[in-house]
């Protein structure tokens, strides 16, 4: 029993450092591509789970030679990926908590919902997340 409690604190203990992660920034940004060239940019996620889209909404990553390029659907998803699974970590952690009635906890997890991107919306039967309206 007492081999099970250590790596289960640990998880715990990492879910909640994650969980604090500096949220990206919600603007656009201009960046200057090597060749001169502008492109507007719009940054999601996290500090450990982010990508970028370009003013179409299609998922673009930085190369080496420094240009910013449009990836597969395959790597669109998978960047995605990892900001999903923290949503929904924080989403059963934060019902978890209003269960408990900590209120303080579960209000810092639906401040770490909302930056990635999320409204926490309680009612009765439970809470509900849409994505926040962009602006």
């Amino acid at each position: 029993m007492k081999k099970l409690i250590l790596p289960a604190l640990a998880a715990l203990l990492f879910a909640f450092q994650t969980l604090n992660a500096v949220p990206a920034y919600p603007g656009r940004i201009v960046y200057t591509q090597p060749d001169g060239t502008k492109i507007a940019l719009r940054l999601h996620g996290d500090e450990f789970a982010h990508w970028a889209t370009d003013v179409s909404g299609r998922v673009v990553r930085q190369d080496t030679d420094g240009f910013f390029r449009p990836v597969s659907d395959e790597e669109a998803a998978r960047l995605r990926e990892g900001a999903s699974a923290r949503r929904a970590a924080a989403r059963s952690m934060r019902a978890a908590a209003r269960a408990a009635k900590n209120w303080a906890e579960s209000d810092r997890l639906r401040a770490a919902i909302a930056a990635l991107g999320w409204e926490v919306r309680d009612s009765k039967t439970g809470q509900t997340l849409r994505p926040l309206a962009k602006g």
